[in-house]
């Protein structure tokens, strides 16, 4: 925690180095208990602001800042294997005696594992349901590849929680994926891809319904005023 990369993280970020700190220990609690471990995808700035009772965009700005200093990649926590203890346990022995051990509870009542099935599937077919219901829809997967890239957080799990909302309001996923054609051919008409500029997807898909618009170049606006309604 007395990384001095931290103090040029705050500067950057215009904060303090305590507040470096925190955020840096938010990202690091979230990404252990991902499914996939060192993931930071669905860590939310907005929310961590009012937990951690900062300004608005302070989460942002450090996780951008954490970023340029490599402290982050994109969606991940920068070297976060070598982060982790060294254990003498190896994993894959871990998992090989948790399904013995498994085997033998199930093996102990034959009545629930072999003459009635349901009492062993049961848990297995609640948690397959949970990650049904949890999971990313296909036409989900097919706006995120196709929307344009921007320099900065597009807020995807905020995104998705907006979509769903569009749905509930009879919007459809094809609705949104045409929008989301329209603003990319725009972006990239414009030469905007990959900067500020492009709009974070939690804005294209909130309540200003943007996916409705139709997106075409004009020459009379500036990148001022497309930059203005990036945010």
């Amino acid at each position: 925690m007395n990384d001095p990369k931290f103090a040029w993280v705050a500067k950057k970020a215009d904060t303090n180095v305590a507040t470096v700190i925190a955020v840096w220990a938010a990202l690091l609690e979230h990404a252990s208990q991902e499914h996939e471990r060192g993931n930071i995808t669905g860590f939310d700035p907005e929310s961590y602001d009012i937990t951690l009772g900062l300004a608005e965009g302070t989460c942002q700005r450090v996780i951008d800042a954490l970023r340029g200093k490599g402290i982050l990649e994109i969606d991940h926590i920068a070297m976060w294997e070598a982060r982790q203890p060294k254990n003498d346990d190896n994993s894959t022995d871990r998992v090989r005696r948790l399904r013995e051990r498994r085997k033998a509870e199930c093996n102990a009542d034959e009545t629930a594992c072999n003459g009635d099935e349901t009492a062993c599937n049961t848990d297995k077919s609640r948690e397959d349901k949970k990650k049904n219901m949890g999971g990313e829809p296909p036409e989900w997967a097919l706006i995120r590849s196709e929307y344009p890239r921007r320099d900065g957080d597009n807020r995807w799990p905020k995104a998705l929680t907006h979509a769903r909302a569009r749905l509930r309001e009879g919007h459809t996923w094809d609705e949104m994926l045409a929008g989301t054609r329209r603003y990319a051919a725009f972006v990239r008409a414009a030469g905007n891809e990959g900067t500020p500029y492009v709009k974070q997807a939690a804005t294209f898909f909130g309540t200003d319904k943007a996916f409705l618009e139709a997106w075409k170049s004009s020459s009379s606006k500036t990148t001022e005023e497309i930059y203005k309604n990036a945010l």
